[in-house]
């Protein structure tokens, strides 16, 4: 779990390629646990949170971009509503060759 979110945070520029069911929910916990954590200790540090979830925004689109590749779909598809929960139980659409 540590690698995958590691991953997300490491390949936060790249929108090419595949992350898996298991490096996005990973990323999508560690994004949760973060904001609940930042907005527990100090509920009235408002400006920290939005830095803090801003900064962490950018990898986040870019696992469900990537993770949206895994499900064969375009990474346009993140704009539709709800799309988030249909990535959590989405299966992965096998690589062909000519991705590499």
């Amino acid at each position: 779990m540590l690698e995958a979110i590691n991953d997300g945070l490491r390949r936060f520029s790249d929108w090419r390629g595949r992350s898996t069911k298991k490096q996005y929910l990973s990323f999508l916990l560690f994004y949760l646990v973060i904001d609940l954590f930042v907005t527990f200790v100090n509920p009235n540090a408002t400006l920290i949170n939005n830095i803090i979830m801003a900064a962490l925004t950018v990898p986040l689109i870019s696992v469900e971009i990537r993770r949206s590749h895994d499900v064969g779909k375009s990474g346009w598809w993140i704009l539709v509503p709800f799309y988030s929960l249909y990535l959590m139980f989405a299966q992965s659409v096998p690589e062909t060759p000519s991705e590499n």
